[in-house]
């Protein structure tokens, strides 16, 4: 693979991280409702997922895809329901704020259970793949260029969720969104289920 090509790839990849979507909304609200580290351990988890379907495509993901639509409607009501019940939790605000900064094995698990499964399950990413990141794989990728193209969407994804996580969890502003926190997750809630709603309305209009 060329410099030129791979720059593309990366541009690319950006270009799809940085598209506003329940990803976002999940790391910031555990980077939010947490602490920094929580929000980039979610972002890195999101980044595992997102390496997942990189691999899945080199496998042969559009053809899957193709041969099998409704593999998409699944994927498109399983991430509607994640989203509900994500965001039910953040509008119970107490509860939220205990299970977004908890101590011990579950403030581990939490945002990487978020990060990944959100990943796995956000249709927009699984159409990303399939139809764009595809193009840059070739008929016979080797395994060089493979992992190359694996890991940058990889580090791409991972870098920008945890840049995102960050900048919200430093500078004068970080007080101010701590005092707000309740409120913030109330937002958050309200977006994710706003989210799962659209989702939901699309997948009864018909096929995704």
């Amino acid at each position: 693979m060329s410099w030129a090509a791979w720059l593309t790839v990366v541009v690319v990849c950006a270009l799809g991280a940085a598209t506003p979507g329940p990803s976002l909304a999940v790391v910031v609200a555990h980077a939010l409702g947490g602490s920094r580290r929580r929000g980039v351990a979610c972002a890195w988890a999101h980044a595992l997922g997102v390496g997942t379907y990189a691999l899945a495509t080199l496998a042969g993901l559009a053809a899957l895809l193709r041969a099998h639509p409704r593999l998409l409607t699944a994927i498109t009501a399983l991430g509607a329901l994640y989203l509900a019940w994500l965001g039910v939790g953040l509008l119970r605000t107490s509860a939220a704020r205990a299970s977004l900064a908890p101590t011990g094995e579950t403030a581990a698990i939490g945002p990487v259970r978020d990060g990944l499964t959100m990943a796995l399950l956000n249709p927009k990413i699984t159409l990303f793949f399939a139809a764009v990141f595809s193009q840059f794989v070739g008929p016979e990728p080797g395994w060089l260029k493979g992992a190359m193209l694996c890991l940058t969407a990889m580090a791409v994804d991972g870098l920008y969720y945890s840049l995102v996580a960050g900048v919200l969890t430093s500078g004068p502003g970080l007080g101010w969104l701590h005092r707000q926190g309740q409120r913030l997750d109330r937002l958050m809630g309200l977006v994710l289920l706003g989210v799962a709603a659209w989702a939901a309305l699309r997948l009864a209009a018909g096929p995704v």
